[in-house]
């Protein structure tokens, strides 16, 4: 009997141990440092200039409209100093060919902390994948 009672109480007590870390899971974990590449787990994300270690990319959504691609990627900016850059889409049709091979450069400037939500659509309805290039503004 006081073994039954004794091992109720241990499996009572690795249950509330377990309920009481559970909970915290995760939250031990730091924040991505800045040096830290975030960009390599979206291959559709080419950051060039070093970029990728000062930004972190938080959602992508692609989607089709009237056979027109669209594309659409939050970018956050971490790290201390404000951040100069030029960005642009690349759409490509279903045999990988660039539609839009030189197309133009956006501008962007932003403060650390930030996020930017950078969006475009293909012009032709044969476009199957696109890619988003970031560089350092020169």
């Amino acid at each position: 009997m006081a073994f039954k009672q004794s091992l109720a109480g241990a499996l009572g007590l690795a249950v509330l141990g377990a309920s009481l870390t559970l909970p915290l899971a995760g939250c031990g974990t730091p924040p991505p440092a800045v040096g830290d590449d975030h960009v390599s787990e979206y291959p559709n994300v080419e950051a060039a200039g070093g970029l990728n270690k000062f930004m972190r990319v938080n959602n992508v959504a692609v989607n089709q409209q009237n056979s027109i691609l669209f594309a659409a990627v939050d970018v956050r900016w971490i790290g201390k100093n404000p951040v100069y850059y030029e960005y642009r889409f690349i759409f490509f049709d279903s045999r990988g060919r660039p539609i839009n091979p030189d197309g133009p450069w956006s501008r962007g400037d932003s403060e650390p902390g930030s996020v930017d939500y950078l969006t475009a659509n293909a012009t032709q309805p044969d476009a199957t994948d696109w890619r988003l290039q970031i560089r350092p503004r020169s």
